[in-house]
């Protein structure tokens, strides 16, 4: 069991992409594909926080909202993992892939 960055659910883009960078900083070696997925992730929601602030959407709170909402499920899950706490089923599915599932190697990190 492993304390790590317990937060506040975030309320903007930016607030994730900061939320995901602490969890990525926190992670212990050996966690290449759970890093590769956060970094993923991250590099997402800026994208998609860029598209807001460049006016792509229509309805761009709505955007900001779904985005924060759906972060807040995998920090949740991910804080609870990495706390030895039980996480719903799909997250521990992706939590326990098989280790020789590899990362792309176009990956700085790879």
């Amino acid at each position: 069991m492993r304390d790590g960055p317990r937060s506040q659910p975030a309320s903007t883009i930016g607030q994730v992409v900061d939320q995901l960078q602490q969890r990525i900083d926190a992670l212990p070696p050996g966690y290449l594909r759970r890093r590769t997925f956060i970094a993923t992730y991250q590099r997402t929601t800026q994208a998609v926080g860029n598209a807001v602030d460049a006016a792509i959407f229509d309805d761009p709170e709505w955007v900001v909202r779904w985005d924060v909402a759906f972060a807040d499920l995998f920090i949740v899950a991910h804080d609870a993992d990495q706390a030895g706490e039980t996480v719903p089923r799909p997250w521990r599915l992706a939590f326990q892939a098989d280790p020789k599932l590899r990362p792309s190697s176009t990956c700085s990190w790879a």
